[in-house]
């Protein structure tokens, strides 16, 4: 006969439930965010001290709801009424940009963007799954946010017909 011991119980009720070997198969895929090369000097673009309070948490809570699924999943998701994806990747970085290419940037990068709210776009890369060994595959997953861009001024459609 089992006896009832409140104590254990309580403790055990804080002790996490899935072990990481349980959880990395659906987290490896999820998205994150890296800041290394972030470049907030470009003149289409803002730096963090140009966002409002309000701009930077609604920024946060995106990067955080974003963080809860995968690179596909955004992509396959329609944010807003015009259809446009949560995450569009563009591949190379647009012709008719009002942005220029950062010399820090590597080369044969994916570029893409984030909607965030109305005009206000996340812009940055990923590194494409063909261009590194199979064993650093999750790596593949990490958006290098390069710009904050307010104004829509990334890829405009207009130019790059």
């Amino acid at each position: 006969m089992k006896h009832n011991n409140p104590k254990k119980t309580k403790k055990l009720e804080h002790f996490p439930r899935d072990s990481v070997d349980m959880v990395f198969p659906v987290i490896k895929e999820w998205l994150s965010f890296n800041f290394k090369y972030f470049d907030g000097s470009q003149s289409a673009g803002q730096n963090f001290t140009d966002w409002t309070k309000v701009q930077l948490e609604k920024l946060f809570e995106k990067l955080k709801w974003y963080s809860s699924d995968s690179k596909l999943h955004w992509q396959k998701t329609s944010l807003g009424h015009g259809g446009l994806h949560c995450l569009e990747v563009y591949g190379d970085f647009p012709s008719g940009s009002a942005f220029t290419y950062p010399k820090h940037i590597p080369s044969g990068v994916q570029w893409a963007r984030f909607r965030l709210e109305g005009d206000m776009r996340l812009i940055g890369f990923f590194i494409d799954k063909d261009d590194i060994p199979k064993e650093d595959e999750p790596f593949t997953h990490i958006f290098y946010i390069v710009f904050l861009d307010a104004y829509h001024q990334f890829y405009n459609s207009d130019n790059n017909k």
